[in-house]
């Protein structure tokens, strides 16, 4: 059996996709999806067999194209990964970075000349009559929902907090804000930490915590978890989810003095050589 080829998908390509793709949330609307069409149409890849492909730049700063979404049999991912990897120096890109892949699926990605890049664990907290309790750690210390008018000063927090690999962009922390919730911490109303969340109406997921280097220790971690947590009740949610890097032993610690329970889950990214 020949090795399918993804190519850019055509109008009536889309018309299929659009369905899955929203249900994924791989876009939030069909405008985003025909904008993207339009002004970067290699970024939506098909085959004739119906496999898909959507690519992303990783991070604006950084010249890695990202995998963002991988719809095809698992015989199929190394010349997927090919494929891309062909696509990526077209456009400019160094290395290509694979979605989130279970740790079982990982030697697929290798066949395919990739390497591990980054480990994440996933977390949960059961919301069922639990609460997160939080004192202020300053006088004048508050959590607030923030909106778009927030970008530079929470772009300004993130930059702090995390290496080149992890650190939003401008674009996608301006997308993401739009889909998600966005909460602040703020001590005498300078800005020291936030958070990203999907509160959900069954579950509810994290999707950033961060607080800067000199605020650490201080509590405003479990201040702005104990905000997630609330509002993710608030909306319905039986349990919260979260990932973060394996290696990162602070933000577990956090996590688990909070109450969130290690699910054994495992994913990887990898990056071709």
């Amino acid at each position: 059996m020949a090795d399918p080829v993804f190519a850019q998908a055509t109008s009536a390509d889309l018309e299929r996709l659009l369905r899955p793709l929203l249900a994924s949330r791989t876009f939030e609307s069909r405008d985003e999806v025909l904008a993207v069409h339009e002004s970067e149409p290699w970024r939506l890849r098909v085959s004739e067999a119906g496999d898909v492909a959507v690519l992303d730049t990783w991070r604006d700063h950084l010249d890695i194209l990202a995998v963002e979404a991988l719809w095809c049999a698992e015989r199929t991912i190394p010349t997927a990964i090919e494929q891309a990897v062909s696509v990526a120096r077209e456009h400019g890109f160094g290395t290509v970075l694979s979605p989130p892949v279970p740790v079982d699926q990982v030697h697929v990605y290798e066949r395919a000349g990739m390497r591990v890049r980054e480990t994440t664990a996933t977390l949960a907290f059961e919301l069922h009559g639990r609460e997160v309790v939080a004192a202020p750690c300053c006088e004048n210390m508050t959590i607030r929902e923030g909106s778009e008018a927030d970008i530079v000063p929470v772009l300004g927090v993130d930059r702090r907090c995390f290496d080149d690999f992890w650190r939003y962009d401008e674009r996608r922390l301006r997308r993401l804000v739009e889909r998600q919730r966005l909460a602040i911490a703020e001590c005498e109303g300078i800005p020291v930490g936030y958070t990203l969340s999907v509160p959900g109406a069954e579950f509810a997921q994290v999707g950033r915590v961060c607080v800067v280097p000199e605020a650490r220790r201080q509590g405003v971690g479990r201040m702005l978890l104990a905000d997630v947590v609330r509002a993710a009740q608030h909306a319905g949610a039986r349990s919260l989810g979260l990932c973060t890097q394996t290696g990162n032993r602070a933000s577990h610690a956090l996590y688990h003095r909070v109450g969130f329970r290690d699910t054994g889950d495992r994913f990887v990214f990898l990056e071709s050589c």
